[in-house]
Formats: C-alpha cells, structure tokens, sequence
C-alpha cells in the first residue's frame, strides 16, 4: 500500500486508508492467493471493481471512519461522469468541482480523475468512479437479505478473495465442497457477526416504513419550533 509523499492525513484519513486499503482491498488480495484452487481471485479484474469498492466504502461505514466529506466526494465524482457523459470537458467539470466547495488542486485532482484515459473535450469519461456507490448498494443490499435469511456464514465470504456478489453462495458451496478455503484475514466486523446482524436488521425495517406520513409529521414538528424561536 503506497502513501503519496509530501500529504498530510488527518487521523479519519488514516482510518478510511487503513480500513478501505488495507483490510478489504489488501486482505482479498492474500486471502485470494492463499486459495488452493481460486488463487485467481488474489487479483484485481473488472468484473469484481464494484464489489471491492462497494465492500471497502461499507467498511468505511461499519468502522466509523467515513464522513460526510467523503460521501459527498463519491457523489460528487458520480453526478460528474454523467456530466462528462453528456459532453462536459475538463474545464466544466473542474468548475463544478470548485462550485462544490473543493479546492483548486482537490477540483484539479478530480477532474483529471474523471478524464484520465477518456477524452478531456468530453463524451467519453473514464467511468471507475461510478463502482463506489454502485457496488455499495449491491454489497449492502445483498448482505441484507442473507443476514435476515439467516447465512450469516456469506459476510466473511467476500474476503475469500477479489470475487464478485453473485460469486458469494458459489465460494460458499466450494468452502464446504473442500475447494476453497475460508479468509483468514477479515476485519472485525466480518468476524464478529453481532453488530453487523442487527444494523442489517434494523436496516431493512426501516426500508419496509412508510417515511411520507413520519416526514410530514416531523417536519410541521420541526417548523413549529423554529418559528416560535425569537
């Protein structure tokens, strides 16, 4: 894991760097070649960038070392391809990133992300970014339904090696077929299925509330007590 020269982190950056490289991005690595028969998956291939950049943004969440300054950069870096997309340049996009309170060498930075290997007069962006939410919707949504559905045995499954979500059941059948072996490098998340059973849990309740009547009822709440505010 390389550390650009010359950076200052602050104490979250180094935590989102530990967690997000090191722990999913590192440890899927030598778990993967560690494999008898799937040491293929010690390495990095297009089909599995979502999943690996889905799981490593909900390691962020589940340790406590995202932000909101960090979401807003993935969004951000979204909205921003689908501007490229549609024929924004280089110049455009490093504006918009300005417009969004970066500055000039963060909105450089991630214009030139946006470009490098595309087209800097627009139309043809280079489109990794879009993996982080993608692949944390899927990664989230699937863990959701295997954990209510009682495999929590899957969660530690993504570590096995750089795999894809549809891959998870499959590893699983391997691992008790004696094919494939269970990762022995995880975070503690993954180890301890506790925690991450109840926000799963709690998660998907909350999907199934009806948020329009609460948000109303709230909001009127919220209103009330600002305008009797002096």
């Amino acid at each position: 894991m390389r550390i650009k020269r010359g950076v200052r982190f602050s104490r979250r950056d180094l935590a989102q760097l530990e967690f997000h490289e090191g722990h999913v991005h590192l440890a899927t690595a030598i778990n993967g070649r560690a494999q008898p028969v799937l040491s293929f998956t010690g390495y990095p291939s297009p089909r599995t960038t979502a999943t690996q950049e889905g799981l490593a943004v909900l390691t962020e969440f589940l340790t406590g070392s995202t932000s909101i300054g960090r979401m807003r950069r993935l969004s951000d870096r979204t909205l921003a391809i689908k501007m490229a997309e549609d024929g924004a340049d280089f110049c455009q996009l490093y504006q918009f990133f300005l417009a969004h309170d970066q500055d000039e060498t963060n909105a450089y930075d991630c214009a030139r992300r946006i470009c490098r290997g595309g087209l800097v007069e627009g139309g043809a962006p280079f489109t990794k970014d879009v993996c982080y939410l993608d692949g944390l919707l899927r990664v989230t949504n699937f863990l959701r339904v295997a954990l209510v559905k009682g495999h929590l045995d899957y969660a530690p499954l993504f570590f096995a090696g750089k795999i894809e979500v549809e891959d998870v059941p499959l590893v699983g059948r391997l691992v008790r077929e004696g094919l494939a072996r269970p990762p022995d490098h995880l975070p503690e998340w993954a180890r301890d299925l506790s925690y991450l059973t109840a926000f799963m849990s709690y998660s998907a309740f909350l999907g199934e509330c009806d948020l329009v009547a609460e948000r109303r009822r709230y909001e009127d709440l919220i209103a009330r007590a600002e305008a009797e505010m002096p």
